[in-house]
C-alpha cells in the first residue's frame, strides 16, 4: 500500500497549483509583453515551468515527487531571471525553494513523514 502524503505537503502542493494558474493567467493576459531579463521573449522556458509546476501539483505519491525539487528549483531560477523587477516573481522563486527543501527533507525520512513505522 502505498503511503499518502503528509498534509504539509500536500497544502505545498496547492501552492504550487495556485502559483501556475497565476502563471498561467498572466502568460495568457500578457503574452506579447512577457520578456526575459535580456529583452527577448522566452515563451519555451515560461512553458517548461508551467509544465514543472503541472507536475509537481499533480502528484499523489513519494514517487510523484521523485524530481520534485530539481524541478521546482529550476522554475525559481527561471522565475528570477525572467521577472528581474517584479516582487512577486521573487516572492514566488523563494516559496518555490521552500518548498522544494521541504519535500527533500520529507523524503530523506525513513517513513516518509507519514507517521506509519
Amino acid at each position: 500500500m502505498k503511503q499518502p502524503l503528509p498534509p504539509s505537503i500536500r497544502a505545498a502542493l496547492f501552492d504550487v497549483e495556485h502559483m501556475a494558474d497565476q502563471l498561467a493567467a498572466t502568460f495568457c493576459e500578457k503574452s506579447n509583453s512577457v520578456t526575459t531579463a535580456a529583452g527577448g521573449h522566452d515563451y519555451h522556458m515560461l512553458t517548461a515551468c508551467l509544465n514543472n509546476l503541472d507536475s509537481v501539483s499533480s502528484a499523489l505519491t513519494w514517487k510523484d515527487l521523485e524530481n520534485a525539487p530539481a524541478m521546482l528549483n529550476a522554475v525559481a531560477r527561471a522565475y528570477r531571471q525572467t521577472f528581474p523587477s517584479d516582487s512577486l516573481g521573487w516572492e514566488d522563486a523563494g516559496r518555490l525553494q521552500t518548498i522544494a527543501s521541504d519535500i527533500a527533507r520529507w523524503q530523506t525520512l525513513p517513513d516518509n513523514g507519514s507517521g506509519a513505522a
